[in-house]
């Protein structure tokens, strides 16, 4: 199975990881892309608490939550230890921000642009939360420029 940008929005990444884990079948792979913060060295799966980030840093992935309705930010070594805690094989870990760098502010520059900015008229109609959106798009953007925000890949297998 593979999850693209799931893990985030779980608000118990244990309880979701000992999920993966109970369907694969032994073996099986699991393959997963989700937006993370900076790796630390602090492994306590919960943004707020971990104290190798800044005050900022702390406020600026709540603001993002808050804009998104996610739950506590982790880390991909948060993911890579939980994985490991539930006996899981092949571990391999990569950062992948690099490469998806490009893709906030695009979304940016296409709201911004004329059929963009009509196509943000029509969902206006849905309130306040399109407006919210839009916020996160630019939290998002700071995050990755301050090389805070990170989309963590990771990897294991069943035994």
């Amino acid at each position: 199975p593979t999850s693209r940008e799931s893990g985030e929005h779980m608000p118990n990444k244990a309880i979701w990881l000992a999920e993966c884990k109970r369907v694969l079948k032994p073996g099986g792979r699991m393959l997963m892309a989700t937006w993370t913060h900076r790796d630390t060295a602090a492994l306590v799966c919960s943004h707020p608490v971990n104290p190798d980030l800044t005050r900022k840093e702390i406020k600026l992935l709540s603001k993002i939550s808050k804009y998104y309705h996610l739950p506590d930010w982790v880390s991909t070594g948060d993911y890579v230890k939980l994985a490991s805690d539930l006996g899981m094989l092949q571990l391999r870990s990569d950062d992948w921000s690099k490469a998806c760098g490009p893709f906030w502010p695009a979304v940016w520059r296409t709201a911004l642009s004329w059929k963009g900015f009509k196509g943000l008229l029509k969902t206006l109609k849905s309130g306040l939360e399109t407006i919210k959106g839009a916020r996160a798009v630019l939290l998002m953007i700071r995050g990755f420029n301050k090389e805070l925000v990170r989309l963590g890949l990771v990897t294991f297998v069943k035994p």
